[in-house]
Protein backbone atom coordinates (compact mmCIF):
# COMPACT_ATOMS: atom_id res chain seq x y z
CA UNK A 1 0.00 0.00 0.00
CA UNK A 2 3.12 2.47 0.37
CA UNK A 3 3.63 2.86 -3.35
CA UNK A 4 4.66 6.21 -3.83
CA UNK A 5 3.83 6.17 -7.87
CA UNK A 6 0.75 4.73 -7.27
CA UNK A 7 -0.47 5.11 -3.54
CA UNK A 8 -2.94 2.56 -2.34
CA UNK A 9 -2.20 0.86 -5.26
CA UNK A 10 -3.92 -2.56 -4.92
CA UNK A 11 -7.48 -0.88 -3.29
CA UNK A 12 -7.59 1.22 -6.84
CA UNK A 13 -10.98 0.47 -7.86
CA UNK A 14 -11.55 -0.53 -11.50
CA UNK A 15 -15.39 -1.35 -12.04
CA UNK A 16 -16.60 -1.03 -8.75
CA UNK A 17 -13.94 -3.18 -7.15
CA UNK A 18 -10.63 -3.16 -6.32
CA UNK A 19 -7.62 -4.54 -7.92
CA UNK A 20 -6.73 -6.93 -5.26
CA UNK A 21 -10.04 -8.55 -6.00
CA UNK A 22 -8.99 -9.44 -9.42
CA UNK A 23 -6.24 -11.03 -8.12
CA UNK A 24 -8.20 -13.08 -5.47
CA UNK A 25 -10.74 -14.06 -7.96
CA UNK A 26 -8.02 -15.47 -9.89
CA UNK A 27 -6.31 -17.66 -7.36
CA UNK A 28 -9.18 -18.58 -6.42
CA UNK A 29 -8.92 -20.58 -9.47
CA UNK A 30 -5.60 -22.24 -9.03
CA UNK A 31 -5.87 -26.15 -8.64
CA UNK A 32 -2.53 -26.99 -6.45
CA UNK A 33 -2.85 -24.26 -4.04
CA UNK A 34 -3.58 -25.20 -0.16
CA UNK A 35 -5.01 -21.65 0.62
CA UNK A 36 -5.05 -18.04 -0.82
CA UNK A 37 -3.53 -15.52 2.68
CA UNK A 38 -2.94 -11.76 2.31
CA UNK A 39 0.81 -10.95 3.63
CA UNK A 40 0.78 -7.78 4.94
CA UNK A 41 2.36 -5.49 7.38
CA UNK A 42 1.04 -3.83 10.23
CA UNK A 43 1.45 -0.39 9.44
CA UNK A 44 -1.83 1.42 9.70
CA UNK A 45 -1.40 2.06 6.28
CA UNK A 46 -2.69 -1.44 4.99
CA UNK A 47 -5.17 -1.50 7.54
CA UNK A 48 -7.25 -1.09 5.05
CA UNK A 49 -6.01 -3.19 3.00
CA UNK A 50 -6.09 -5.69 6.01
CA UNK A 51 -9.75 -5.24 6.61
CA UNK A 52 -10.25 -5.86 2.47
CA UNK A 53 -8.86 -9.35 2.83
CA UNK A 54 -10.76 -10.09 6.05
CA UNK A 55 -13.95 -8.84 4.27
CA UNK A 56 -13.49 -11.13 1.70
CA UNK A 57 -12.65 -14.54 4.10
CA UNK A 58 -8.80 -14.60 3.20
CA UNK A 59 -6.67 -15.58 5.80
CA UNK A 60 -4.44 -12.19 6.76
CA UNK A 61 -1.31 -12.61 8.31
CA UNK A 62 0.36 -9.31 9.13
CA UNK A 63 4.29 -8.51 10.13
CA UNK A 64 6.45 -5.72 10.20
CA UNK A 65 6.92 -3.21 7.15
CA UNK A 66 10.41 -2.95 6.52
CA UNK A 67 11.09 -6.63 6.82
CA UNK A 68 9.20 -8.64 4.30
CA UNK A 69 11.77 -11.56 4.37
CA UNK A 70 10.82 -12.15 7.91
CA UNK A 71 7.85 -11.02 7.41
CA UNK A 72 6.97 -14.36 5.32
CA UNK A 73 8.57 -16.56 6.97
CA UNK A 74 6.44 -15.99 10.44
CA UNK A 75 3.53 -15.80 7.77
CA UNK A 76 4.33 -19.09 6.66
CA UNK A 77 5.33 -20.72 10.09
CA UNK A 78 1.84 -20.07 11.60
CA UNK A 79 0.49 -21.76 8.78
CA UNK A 80 2.39 -24.61 9.18
CA UNK A 81 3.98 -24.25 5.19
CA UNK A 82 6.95 -25.85 4.22
CA UNK A 83 7.00 -23.60 1.09
CA UNK A 84 5.08 -20.99 -0.24
CA UNK A 85 3.77 -19.25 -3.70
CA UNK A 86 4.92 -15.05 -3.45
CA UNK A 87 2.42 -13.30 -5.59
CA UNK A 88 2.78 -9.15 -5.98
CA UNK A 89 -0.70 -8.02 -5.00
CA UNK A 90 -0.42 -5.81 -8.17
CA UNK A 91 -1.15 -8.40 -10.41
CA UNK A 92 -4.83 -8.19 -10.94
CA UNK A 93 -4.29 -10.17 -14.14
CA UNK A 94 -2.11 -12.52 -12.92
CA UNK A 95 -2.59 -15.96 -14.92
CA UNK A 96 -3.24 -18.89 -12.22
CA UNK A 97 -2.45 -21.34 -14.08
CA UNK A 98 1.13 -20.08 -14.06
CA UNK A 99 0.83 -20.77 -10.32
CA UNK A 100 -0.29 -24.62 -10.54
CA UNK A 101 2.78 -25.00 -13.11
CA UNK A 102 5.14 -23.47 -10.47
CA UNK A 103 4.23 -25.68 -7.74
CA UNK A 104 4.36 -29.04 -10.41
CA UNK A 105 7.50 -27.76 -10.96
CA UNK A 106 8.15 -27.32 -7.39
CA UNK A 107 7.10 -30.59 -6.34
CA UNK A 108 8.91 -32.17 -9.45
CA UNK A 109 12.22 -32.26 -7.93
CA UNK A 110 14.10 -31.23 -4.16
CA UNK A 111 14.74 -27.19 -5.06
CA UNK A 112 14.96 -24.19 -2.91
CA UNK A 113 13.03 -21.64 -5.72
CA UNK A 114 11.00 -22.18 -8.36
CA UNK A 115 10.66 -18.81 -10.31
CA UNK A 116 9.81 -17.68 -13.57
CA UNK A 117 11.51 -14.74 -14.16
CA UNK A 118 15.14 -15.85 -13.71
CA UNK A 119 15.42 -15.16 -16.34
CA UNK A 120 12.43 -13.24 -17.27
CA UNK A 121 10.80 -13.92 -20.21
CA UNK A 122 6.77 -13.60 -19.08
CA UNK A 123 5.27 -9.77 -18.90
CA UNK A 124 5.47 -8.11 -15.28
CA UNK A 125 2.62 -8.92 -13.73
CA UNK A 126 2.93 -12.67 -14.42
CA UNK A 127 5.70 -13.38 -11.69
CA UNK A 128 5.74 -16.59 -9.56
CA UNK A 129 7.97 -17.88 -7.33
CA UNK A 130 7.71 -20.85 -4.97
CA UNK A 131 9.72 -20.62 -2.00
CA UNK A 132 10.92 -23.47 0.50
CA UNK A 133 10.51 -21.93 3.63
CA UNK A 134 13.30 -23.91 5.39
CA UNK A 135 16.05 -22.23 2.71
CA UNK A 136 14.72 -18.63 3.27
CA UNK A 137 14.90 -19.15 6.98
CA UNK A 138 18.69 -20.03 6.22
CA UNK A 139 19.34 -16.78 4.10
CA UNK A 140 17.47 -14.66 6.74
CA UNK A 141 20.34 -16.31 8.82
CA UNK A 142 22.92 -15.18 7.08
CA UNK A 143 21.62 -11.52 5.68
CA UNK A 144 20.82 -8.12 7.53
CA UNK A 145 20.76 -6.38 3.98
CA UNK A 146 17.79 -4.29 4.03
CA UNK A 147 17.59 -4.82 0.48
CA UNK A 148 17.46 -8.53 0.53
CA UNK A 149 14.81 -8.31 3.85
CA UNK A 150 12.66 -6.31 1.55
CA UNK A 151 13.15 -7.80 -1.66
CA UNK A 152 12.31 -11.51 -0.45
CA UNK A 153 13.91 -13.85 -3.50
CA UNK A 154 17.18 -11.09 -4.31
CA UNK A 155 19.41 -13.73 -2.19
CA UNK A 156 18.51 -16.71 -3.93
CA UNK A 157 18.89 -14.86 -7.28
CA UNK A 158 22.77 -12.98 -5.97
CA UNK A 159 23.85 -16.41 -5.27
CA UNK A 160 22.32 -19.07 -7.50
CA UNK A 161 25.20 -21.39 -6.77
CA UNK A 162 24.45 -21.62 -3.29
CA UNK A 163 20.88 -23.07 -3.81
CA UNK A 164 18.41 -25.10 -6.29
CA UNK A 165 16.55 -22.97 -8.28
CA UNK A 166 14.21 -24.00 -10.66
CA UNK A 167 13.23 -21.56 -13.70
CA UNK A 168 10.34 -21.99 -16.15
CA UNK A 169 9.80 -19.55 -19.19
CA UNK A 170 6.78 -18.52 -21.41
CA UNK A 171 8.80 -19.91 -24.34
CA UNK A 172 9.44 -16.39 -25.96
CA UNK A 173 10.18 -13.12 -24.55
CA UNK A 174 7.73 -11.14 -23.41
CA UNK A 175 9.47 -9.35 -20.59
CA UNK A 176 8.94 -5.99 -21.58
CA UNK A 177 5.52 -6.25 -21.44
CA UNK A 178 3.81 -4.10 -18.64
CA UNK A 179 0.55 -6.28 -17.21
CA UNK A 180 1.76 -5.18 -13.35
CA UNK A 181 -0.16 -1.96 -12.25
CA UNK A 182 2.65 0.50 -10.64
CA UNK A 183 1.66 3.76 -12.52
CA UNK A 184 -1.36 5.77 -13.07
CA UNK A 185 -0.81 5.13 -16.62
CA UNK A 186 -0.40 0.87 -15.94
CA UNK A 187 -4.10 1.46 -14.22
CA UNK A 188 -5.64 3.51 -17.46
CA UNK A 189 -4.12 0.17 -19.18
CA UNK A 190 -5.45 -1.68 -17.09
CA UNK A 191 -9.30 -0.22 -17.42
CA UNK A 192 -8.60 -0.51 -21.07
CA UNK A 193 -8.23 -3.78 -21.17
CA UNK A 194 -10.95 -4.87 -18.93
CA UNK A 195 -13.28 -2.86 -21.32
CA UNK A 196 -12.21 -4.82 -24.42
CA UNK A 197 -13.22 -7.91 -22.13
CA UNK A 198 -16.50 -9.87 -23.53
CA UNK A 199 -16.44 -12.22 -20.73
CA UNK A 200 -15.88 -12.55 -17.32
CA UNK A 201 -12.02 -12.00 -16.43
CA UNK A 202 -10.69 -15.20 -15.16
CA UNK A 203 -11.54 -16.79 -18.29
CA UNK A 204 -9.49 -15.28 -19.87
CA UNK A 205 -5.40 -16.85 -19.48
CA UNK A 206 -2.49 -14.54 -20.34
CA UNK A 207 -2.09 -15.57 -23.99
CA UNK A 208 -5.67 -13.75 -24.16
CA UNK A 209 -4.69 -10.86 -22.42
CA UNK A 210 -1.74 -10.22 -24.69
CA UNK A 211 -4.47 -10.62 -27.61
CA UNK A 212 -6.77 -7.85 -26.14
CA UNK A 213 -3.60 -5.81 -25.13
CA UNK A 214 -2.56 -5.95 -28.79
CA UNK A 215 -5.93 -5.14 -30.40
CA UNK A 216 -5.90 -2.12 -27.95
CA UNK A 217 -2.50 -0.62 -29.47
CA UNK A 218 -2.93 -1.20 -33.08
Amino acid sequence: MSSKRLPGKVLQVARGKPLIAYLIERLRYCKNADSVNLVTSTDREDDALAAFGEAEGIRVLRGPLDDVMGRFIDAATRIQASAFVRINGDSPLLDHRLIDRGIAEYEAAPVDLVSNAFPRSYPKGQGVEVISVSALQAVAAQTDSVAYREHVAMFFYDHPDRFRIRNFSYGRDASDIQLSVDTPEDLAEFHAILNAMERPHTEYSLDDVLQLLQANHR
